[in-house]
C-alpha cells in the first residue's frame, strides 16, 4: 500500500489515477483540490470507497492538474470510458445495444444498425435496448425517408439500373442518378430530425416542401410529401401529451446493493416520444448513495449523447450539479436547466419514470433464475457472472482441471479454461481443486479483470472451506462460493447444497430453476473435464 504522508499533491482542480503493483489504473477521481481528495480517501471517515477494498491496492498515485472543474469532468469520464478501473461505478457498456446510424460523413448517406459508436462524423441515434421498438422505428424511417443501405461507393459514373429496394421503394436509387447529391443529403437531414423528436420543425419543413411542388404543378412528388406528413402527424397522435413546449430529459433512478437501473423519458414537441433504460454496475465496492449514482450516470451519458435537451428533470439535487450544468453549457452553446420538480405535470413524469425504472430492476432480479438463485442461497448480490470447476484423474494419471464460465445464466463457451495438474503429485482431489482455484484466479487478478460474483465446486463441505482458505491465501476474501453434492437416500438420490457459515446443508426442490441452473453449471465442468481428460489419455496410449 502506498505511503500516502510521503507523498505530496497539488491544490488545484484535476484528475488522480490510483494505480496498483501492475502499475493498473484501479481508480480514477477528480478533486477541486487534488492534495484534499486523494488524502481524504486514507482517513478513518473517508466512506465513499470501501477502505478495505480500494486502499489496500493502491501502490502509486498519478495526477493531471485541469484549468477548472468542468475540464477535470470531461477528463475523469473519458479516462474511465478508457481505462474500466475495477472500483470505478461504470455505465453498463452501450456496445451491446445497437444504434441508428444515418453516415452523414458520406456524400449520400446510408442508414444502417451497428454496435459501435466511433467519432466519424456520421450521426447515431440510440442506445436501444428494446430491440421491437428500434426495428419498428427503422421500418418508419425506411417508409418516410428511403436512405440506401448498400455499401457501394458511389462515383461519377452511375449503375445502369437500380436494385430492388428502389422497386419496393426503399431507396431514392442515387446510384443511377435518379435523385441529385443536394436533395438526398436534404432527405437524410429530415430523417435525423424525425429521430431527434423534432417532429414539429419537421413537419413545418415538410409543409413547405409540399406547397412548393404543388405550385410547381409536381402533384405526384406532392403527394408524396403529403403521405409522410400524415404517417408522422399519426405518429406524435399516439404520443402522450406534455403541457411545456420545450424539450425534457426526465432522468429517473432504483437501486440496490449491486445493480442500478436508470430510465430517461425523453419529452420532445411536447410527447413522450421514447424511453431508455441504462444499468450501472460494480456498486459492491462503493457505498451506494442517490446523488453519487445519478451523478455518474448523468457525467457518463450525456458525454456522448446527440441531443441535449432544454431541460433535464432530476429525482433529487446531484452531486456536482453546478459543475455538470457548466459543462452541458458548453457542450451544448446554450443553457440547460437541471431541475427538481415536486408539482404538475412534471412530477407526473418523473413518478412514471421512477415506476418504470423500478419495474425493470425487479423483473431483472427476481423474474429470472438468477434472482431465485440469490434468494435461495441467501446472496448478498445477483450472480450474473458464475465459474464452475470440476477435476478429472484415474489415479495420478493424466489429472486435470476444468473451469466453465456462465453469464447472465447462461454458458460462455469461449471463456472455458482447461488446466493441467502441475504441482500435485498422487491422487489428491482437494489439492488438484486447490490448484485450479489459485491458478485462475491469480491470473484474472494479475491482467485486472473482474473476479466472478459466484464460484461453484463440485462436493460437499470439505471442498468448499478448501477452496475459500486457498481464495483467501491469494487475497480474495469477498468471494460467494458454494459447493453441490449427490446424497444417496431411500427414494434414490438428493443434491445438497452447501454454502460458507452454513451448518446445514440447503436442499431446493427438484423443480426449482435455481437448482437446474446449479446441476447445469456442475454438469457442464463434469463434461469439459471429461472429455479434456479423455484426450490426454488417447494420446498417451497413442504413444
Amino acid at each position: 500500500m502506498v505511503n500516502i504522508e510521503k507523498l505530496s499533491f497539488p491544490n488545484e482542480p484535476g484528475v488522480y489515477l490510483m494505480k496498483d503493483k501492475k502499475d493498473i489504473v484501479i481508480y480514477i477521481g477528480k478533486a477541486k483540490f487534488l492534495s484534499k481528495r486523494i488524502k481524504s480517501h486514507f482517513k478513518q471517515k473517508e466512506d465513499f470507497i470501501k477502505k478495505e477494498y480500494l486502499v489496500p491496492f493502491v501502490n502509486s498515485i498519478e495526477y493531471i492538474v485541469t484549468r477548472d472543474e468542468v475540464e477535470s469532468l470531461i477528463l475523469e469520464a473519458n479516462l474511465i470510458k478508457k481505462h474500466h478501473p475495477r472500483f470505478n461505478i461504470r455505465l453498463r457498456d452501450d456496445k451491446s445495444y445497437p444504434y441508428i446510424k444515418i453516415t452523414l460523413n458520406e456524400d449520400y448517406p446510408r442508414i444502417i444498425i451497428t454496435r459501435k459508436k466511433l467519432n466519424d462524423k456520421a450521426m447515431y441515434f440510440g442506445p436501444y435496448t428494446y430491440a421491437k421498438g428500434m426495428k419498428r422505428t427503422l421500418q418508419i424511417i425506411k417508409e418516410l425517408f428511403p436512405l440506401r443501405q448498400c455499401r457501394k461507393k458511389l462515383n461519377k459514373e452511375f449503375q445502369k439500373k437500380p436494385c430492388l429496394n428502389y422497386d419496393i421503394k426503399f431507396c431514392l436509387a442515387p446510384c443511377v442518378g435518379l435523385i441529385n447529391k443536394d436533395s438526398y443529403y436534404q432527405v437524410a437531414l429530415q430523417a435525423c430530425k424525425f429521430l431527434k423528436g423534432e417532429k414539429a420543425e419537421l413537419l413545418e419543413e415538410l409543409k413547405i416542401q409540399m406547397n412548393a411542388l404543388s405550385k410547381e404543378l409536381n402533384f405526384e412528388a406532392a403527394a408524396r410529401v403529403r403521405d409522410k406528413i400524415k404517417v408522422i402527424e399519426g405518429v406524435i397522435k399516439h404520443q402522450e401529451t406534455v403541457s411545456t413546449q420545450e424539450n425534457l430529459d426526465v432522468v429517473a433512478l432504483a437501486y440496490n446493493q449491486t445493480l442500478a437501473c436508470v430510465v430517461v423519458l425523453l419529452v420532445r414537441d411536447r410527447r413522450i416520444c421514447d424511453q431508455k433504460h441504462f444499468f450501472l454496475d460494480n456498486l459492491k465496492y462503493i457505498k451506494t448513495d442517490d446523488s453519487n449514482l445519478l451523478s455518474t450516470f448523468i457525467k457518463q451519458y450525456y458525454l456522448e449523447e446527440v441531443f441535449i435537451p432544454d431541460e433535464i428533470i432530476l429525482p433529487f439535487k446531484i452531486e456536482d450539479q453546478e459543475i455538470i450544468k457548466a459543462y452541458l453549457k458548453e457542450k451544448s452553446k446554450k443553457n440547460i436547466r437541471l431541475t427538481v420538480s415536486k408539482i404538475g405535470k412534471k412530477q407526473e413524469l418523473m413518478k412514471l419514470a421512477l415506476l418504470n425504472a423500478t419495474t425493470i430492476l425487479t423483473q431483472k432480479e427476481t423474474t429470472s433464475v438468477l434472482g431465485q438463485l440469490r434468494e435461495c442461497l441467501k446472496f448478498n448480490r445477483l450472480p450474473r457472472y458464475i465459474e464452475g470447476f470440476d477435476i478429472s484423474n484415474i489415479g495420478s494419471k493424466a489429472s486435470v482441471g476444468s473451469c466453465v464460465v456462465f453469464r447472465e445464466g447462461k454458458p460462455s463457451k469461449k471463456e472455458y479454461r482447461k488446466f493441467k495438474i502441475k504441482t500435485v503429485k498422487g491422487q489428491n482431489d482437494f489439492a488438484m481443486l486447490g490448484e485450479v482455484v489459485a491458478r485462475r484466479y491469480e491470473r484474472l487478478l494479475k491482467e485486472n479483470k473482474n473476479l466472478p460474483d459466484l464460484i461453484l465446486v463440485d462436493g460437499g463441505a470439505g471442498q468448499l472451506n478448501y477452496v475459500k482458505s486457498v481464495l483467501e491465501s491469494i487475497g480474495i476474501e469477498d468471494m460467494q462460493v458454494v459447493a453441490i453434492a449427490k446424497e444417496r437416500v431411500k427414494l434414490g438420490k438428493q443434491e445438497r447444497i452447501f454454502i460458507p457459515y452454513e451448518n446445514k446443508a440447503i436442499i431446493l426442490p427438484k423443480s426449482s430453476l435455481a437448482l437446474r441452473l446449479i446441476q447445469s453449471i456442475r454438469n457442464e465442468a463434469h463434461r469439459f473435464a471429461i472429455n479434456y481428460h479423455k484426450k490426454l489419455r488417447s494420446k498417451e496410449m497413442v504413444t
